[in-house]
């Protein structure tokens, strides 16, 4: 596993001059980006990835996705303020996740407990400093079980999370991932209660759901 600390140098190769994606392009030329390139690109408001320099397009959530996205931040931010500290990141922020050539992850949410760092709620999705400890994924409906969807979590967990939640619309289920222990299920009427990484954080599956 890679330590929380290593992917986090954020140097890179980015130019000064804030390349725009589509100059310079060919059919026959992809060219490489890295992650300081990332939020600096004018990509016509939409959220996209970087898979190993390559910019991939993030789809919009569905509604039933943006509910549990809504909901879920909900339960994070009291829990924050319950605790008297926490960090609920902008959606869509980008977790690195490779380097050299950079790969550059979305979360649904994500969750610090404890930042060096601060970013504004209302801010646009940016570059995360250092892994947080929580990175929740709510996949579209009918997707939660793809093999796409387990290779991003463990992306997540090799470069650093603590814990990854997986919101399962359609059988309303969360799964719980940590680094070399087995997945936990909580049914929709489970309590999400007793974790390390959120101590004191208590609150029905259910209530992911919106």
């Amino acid at each position: 596993m890679m330590s929380r600390q290593a992917c986090w140098d954020q140097g890179g190769s980015s130019s000064d001059s804030h390349p725009n994606p589509r100059d310079g392009m060919s059919e026959h030329v992809i060219p490489t980006w890295t992650a300081a390139d990332l939020y600096r690109l004018d990509l016509g408001g939409r959220l996209h990835e970087l898979v190993q320099g390559v910019l991939v397009a993030v789809p919009s959530p569905t509604p039933a996705q943006a509910r549990a996205r809504q909901a879920t931040r909900r339960l994070l931010e009291r829990h924050g303020r319950r605790t008297g500290g926490g960090l609920v990141l902008p959606e869509g922020s980008g977790l690195l996740t490779q380097r050299q050539p950079d790969t550059v992850r979305t979360a649904d949410l994500a969750f610090h407990p404890n930042p060096r760092w601060w970013f504004d709620p209302g801010d646009a999705p940016q570059l995360i400093p250092e892994p947080p400890d929580l990175v929740v994924l709510v996949p579209p409906e009918g997707r939660s079980q793809d093999e796409m969807i387990r290779r991003r979590v463990h992306e997540y967990l090799d470069a650093g999370v603590l814990i990854v939640w997986t919101v399962h619309l359609d059988q309303q289920l969360l799964t719980i991932d940590r680094d070399d222990e087995p997945t936990l299920h909580l049914e929709r009427h489970r309590q999400i209660a007793d974790l390390d990484e959120l101590p004191g954080f208590a609150e029905p599956v259910l209530a992911l759901f919106g």
